[in-house]
C-alpha cells in the first residue's frame, strides 16, 4: 500500500463487491472487517449510467470478438 508492504498487524480500509466483503471467492479475511457503508448494486450503478448515457464508448482492448462477423 503506498510502496509498502501489507502487515497482518495493520487495518485497512476496502472498498469491494459484497460478494468477497461476504467471503466469496475465497477472501475469507473480508468477514472479519466492519461493514462501513454499502450503496446501490454495481448492476443498479451501471444500469443508472447506461440510462443517463445514452452513448456508451468501449475501449478496443483486444478482448472482444465479434461473432457476429462471417470469416
Amino acid at each position: 500500500v503506498n510502496g509498502k508492504p501489507v502487515t497482518d498487524s495493520q487495518s485497512y480500509t476496502v472498498a469491494t463487491y459484497s460478494y468477497a466483503a461476504s467471503g466469496g471467492d475465497g477472501y475469507h479475511v473480508f468477514e472479519k472487517g466492519t461493514l462501513e457503508s454499502q450503496g446501490d448494486s454495481v448492476t443498479q450503478v451501471l444500469i443508472d449510467q447506461f440510462k443517463a448515457k445514452k452513448d456508451v464508448i468501449v475501449p478496443a482492448l483486444g478482448r472482444q470478438v465479434d461473432v457476429s462477423v462471417k470469416e
